[in-house]
């Protein structure tokens, strides 16, 4: 069953089995949440707030869909797809996800649905931590801008582009925080998410040399003597004679003198 929680009533279209945002929800004192049993779309220029405590969470058992412009003012937006409720989805401790604090010690979010897909178009949360958990949906973004980033999914992929703390650059995946890892199909600015190398090396594994089950020990033969030498130990002059009178007498008496 769909239900929808907000201090302030807003225009909200509920038809077609979906929830469609389009127009600004405010909560004075409280959380902003949004539950809708199919997809969530937010569409033209929109602004949700909520007050200096509470969260902004928006849940749904299929696809989250932004177009135009979302402006978020409040300490966090949590976006789930993968259906729960969005009252289970508030932090266990109370209050908000705020920025570089509870946010990164979110663990698993496991709902009723494998996950569905999250795009945004223009995203404004440059003073908000933005929390998404997509499951195995595909997440992306060509303007997002937030104060802290934290994904959470595992079998799709994330392809976004923006800021993260006012960087811009590729180094700003850095401070995205991915559960349960980092992960090179999840990319922020090209970069993986909360990877300090831009991509996540694989891990290094020993590789074991082959067995050997057959195997001969040569033994070094001793070099033949060379006749035409020169003598240089009186004990090999002595043996080398000896058996030059053996097998060449007659050059034996030329070089045993």
């Amino acid at each position: 069953m769909r239900t929808l929680h907000w201090s302030v009533a807003a225009p909200v279209n509920t038809s077609g089995g979906g929830v469609t945002i389009a127009s600004n929800i405010a909560s004075n004192g409280g959380n902003t949440l949004v539950t809708s049993a199919g997809p969530i779309s937010v569409t033209g220029t929109v602004t949700l707030s909520s007050a200096s405590s509470g969260n902004i969470i928006l849940a749904s058992t299929g696809d989250f869909s932004q177009s135009g412009s979302l402006t978020v003012n409040g300490p966090d937006l949590v976006i789930d797809t993968t259906g729960l409720n969005a009252s289970r989805l508030l932090p266990a401790s109370g209050g908000a996800y705020t920025q570089g604090s509870q946010i990164n010690n979110i663990g698993p979010i496991t709902g009723t649905f494998a996950g569905g897909a999250v795009s945004f178009a223009t995203l404004s949360a440059t003073s908000s931590a933005v929390f998404v958990t997509a499951g195995s949906g595909v997440i992306t973004g060509s303007n997002v801008n937030v104060g802290q980033l934290g994904v959470t999914a595992t079998g799709g992929s994330a392809t976004l582009t923006g800021s993260i703390a006012g960087n811009f650059s590729t180094t700003a995946a850095e401070q995205g925080f991915a559960f349960p890892a980092s992960n090179n199909n999840y990319r922020f600015n090209t970069c993986a998410i909360g990877s300090v190398s831009c991509i996540v090396l694989p891990a290094l594994t020993p590789i074991q040399p082959a067995l050997i089950t057959n195997f001969q020990v040569l033994v070094a033969q001793p070099a033949a003597d060379d006749l035409d030498a020169p003598l240089t130990n009186v004990f090999d002059e002595n043996r080398l004679c000896d058996e030059l009178y053996r097998t060449s007498p007659d050059l034996a008496r030329k070089v045993c003198q």
